[in-house]
């Protein structure tokens, strides 16, 4: 059996020292269950295959948080002047005010807190794949948004104030307007106000 997990676990591409994790893995499952398996050559077969595409999915999900952080954490150096952030620092705290109280605590947790995808999925109740889109859904919502007041103050008058932002500056505002609402709040009510 042991060459024929390797052959399973080295189709699948995983390095060698994850591909012996992942057979004893596989064999101690067998061994919990070895009464009630019946066909026991295949079983094992399919559990090996199983976890290693277990593998591949996980490490899919650690790169993408890795590469959410770091690229934010980049691009949000760069930024707009002072003055286009204040005005959409305004901007952002109406539209804020619009969302879905679940939206805007994703948007805090996420942004305004820091948590990591799978953090911000568990307090949530989200499962961990649909938190990536629900926050993608909810930025390209605020975008759009931003872009119709930007128009709109453009038409107004203010054509000076070109405001264009990246989605790392966007979320890293509206979960700091987030965090900083909620932090007054709290001030509020512990002061009895």
């Amino acid at each position: 059996m042991r060459p024929e997990f390797r052959r399973i676990v080295g189709r699948s591409g995983i390095p060698a020292i994850d591909a012996e994790d992942l057979i004893q893995e596989t064999l101690i499952s067998a061994f919990l269950q070895w009464d009630r398996i019946r066909n026991r050559r295949a079983w094992l077969r399919h559990v090996l295959r199983y976890r290693c595409v277990r593998y591949w999915e996980r490490q899919r999900a650690q790169r993408m948080e890795i590469v959410d952080s770091t690229i934010l954490e980049h691009v949000a150096a760069l930024g707009p002047p002072p003055q286009d952030r204040e005005v959409m620092y305004v901007d952002l705290e109406r539209l804020l005010g619009r969302l879905k109280r679940r939206h805007a605590a994703l948007i805090r947790l996420r942004y305004g807190l820091g948590l990591s995808l799978s953090e911000t999925a568990e307090r949530l109740g989200y499962s961990q794949g649909h938190i990536g889109r629900v926050i993608l859904n909810v930025v390209a919502r605020l975008r759009r948004e931003l872009s119709k007041c930007s128009r709109r103050s453009n038409s107004a008058g203010r054509a000076g104030q070109r405001r264009r932002f990246t989605e790392a500056e966007l979320v890293k505002i509206a979960g700091s307007v987030l965090a900083e609402r909620e932090a007054i709040a709290t001030a509020a009510h512990q002061n009895g106000i």
